[in-house]
C-alpha cells in the first residue's frame, strides 16, 4: 500500500511539473561574459536569498576585488560554518575599509564559531567603537556569560540596556547574568 501511495504521489508531482512547468529545484542561473558586475552579484544574492549558499559562494568568489562580493563570500562562508574561510574574507574587507562595522561584527561571529572568544569580544568592541549596536552588546554579554565572567557580562549588558532600553534580548541576557 505504501509503495502504491508513493508512486501516486511521485506521479502527481511529475505530472504537475510537466503540465504546469513547476519544478522542485530552482533552475541554475547562467553567468555570461556580457553581464555587468551588478548583474552577477544579483545572481549570487538570489542564491543567497534562496538559501543556496554553495552556489552563492561560487558567485561571490568570482571577484574578490569588489567589496560587495567579498562581503557576500564572507557572510556565506560563515553561514556554511566555514569560519576560518570567512575570517579571511572579513580580514580583506577590514583592510580595505576599516570603518565598516559590519565586517568586525561578521568576524566576531566567525571567531565565536571557532571558539576564539577573546578575538570575538575584541571585534564586538570595535563595532561599539564605530557606533551603538544592540547586537554587539548582546554578543559581548553572551560571550562573557559563556566563559563564566558574569561580572563583565553584567557591566556590558547594563550599558547595553541603558542605550537600548526596549531590547528584550539584552534584558533577557541581563537576567541570565544576574542569576
Amino acid at each position: 500500500m505504501k509503495n502504491k501511495l508513493m508512486i501516486v504521489i511521485l506521479g502527481v508531482l511529475f505530472y504537475n511539473s510537466i503540465i504546469f512547468g513547476a519544478s522542485t529545484l530552482p533552475p541554475k542561473k547562467i553567468i555570461t561574459s556580457s553581464m555587468t558586475q551588478e548583474q552577477i552579484f544579483d545572481i549570487g544574492d538570489e542564491y543567497f536569498k534562496e538559501g543556496n549558499y554553495e552556489d552563492a559562494l561560487k558567485v561571490f568568489k568570482r571577484d574578490l576585488d569588489d567589496e560587495n562580493f567579498v562581503f557576500g563570500a564572507a557572510t556565506v562562508s560563515r553561514l556554511l560554518g566555514r569560519y576560518k574561510e570567512s575570517i579571511k574574507y572579513y580580514n580583506i574587507l577590514i583592510e580595505k575599509n576599516p570603518e565598516y562595522a559590519e565586517s568586525y561584527f561578521g568576524r566576531a561571529l566567525s571567531n565565536r564559531g571557532i571558539e576564539e572568544y577573546g578575538k570575538a569580544i575584541n571585534d564586538f568592541n570595535k563595532v561599539l567603537m564605530k557606533g551603538p549596536s544592540e547586537y554587539a552588546y548582546v554578543g559581548i554579554g553572551d560571550l562573557y556569560i559563556l566563559i563564566g565572567e558574569k561580572g563583565k557580562a553584567k557591566t556590558i549588558l547594563d550599558r547595553g540596556v541603558q542605550e537600548f532600553p526596549n531590547s528584550k534580548l539584552l534584558k533577557q541576557l541581563q537576567r541570565k547574568a544576574y542569576n
